[in-house]
C-alpha cells in the first residue's frame, strides 16, 4: 500500500522495510528500466530507487510519485502515478533527448507541474500523464 500523507515516509518507500513513523509497509525496492550507460549499476540494470516525493492525488486514492533521480540511469522516466495497489496509470518521460530526469514536481488543481535537470519546466494532466506544455527555465 501506498502511503497517504506525503510527509511522512515518503524517502521511505522503495525500501523493503517497515517505516517506523507510520507503521505501514514500504515497497519493496524497484528496478528501473536502463538504455547504454557506462556505469557498473547501468550495466547491471539494477538501480535502489528512493521515493523523494510523494503527493496524494486530490478525490482518488491514487498517487503521483517522484523518484530521487540520483538513484538511477542518465535518462530517468522518475515520475509517475500509481494506484493503492502499485499498478502505474502513467510515467512521465523527461523532456530533453540527453542526460535528463525530473527533479521535483507539485500538483496544482488537475495538473502536475514538474521541472527537469535540463531546465524545463513541464505542465502535465494529472488523470493521464501527458504534456500540456513546456517552457525552457534557464
Amino acid at each position: 500500500m501506498w502511503p497517504r500523507d506525503a510527509n511522512k515516509c515518503s524517502k521511505e518507500l522503495f525500501k523493503p522495510q517497515r517505516c517506523e513513523r507510520t507503521k505501514h509497509a514500504a515497497q519493496p525496492t524497484a528496478q528501473a528500466s536502463v538504455g547504454d550507460h557506462s556505469t557498473e549499476r547501468a550495466q547491471s540494470g539494477h538501480y535502489a530507487l528512493v521515493a523523494d516525493t510523494v503527493m496524494s492525488v486530490p478525490g482518488s486514492e491514487d498517487t503521483v510519485v517522484l523518484v530521487d533521480y540520483m538513484g538511477g540511469p542518465t535518462v530517468f522516466a522518475n515520475l509517475f502515478r500509481v494506484t493503492p495497489d502499485g499498478a502505474e496509470i502513467w510515467r512521465a518521460q523527461p523532456p530533453d533527448t540527453g542526460p535528463d530526469a525530473w527533479t521535483s514536481a507539485r500538483i496544482e488543481g488537475d495538473e502536475v507541474i514538474a521541472f527537469s535537470w535540463s531546465c524545463f519546466a513541464v505542465r502535465l494532466d494529472l488523470a493521464t500523464g501527458s504534456e500540456l506544455s513546456r517552457v525552457f527555465t534557464k
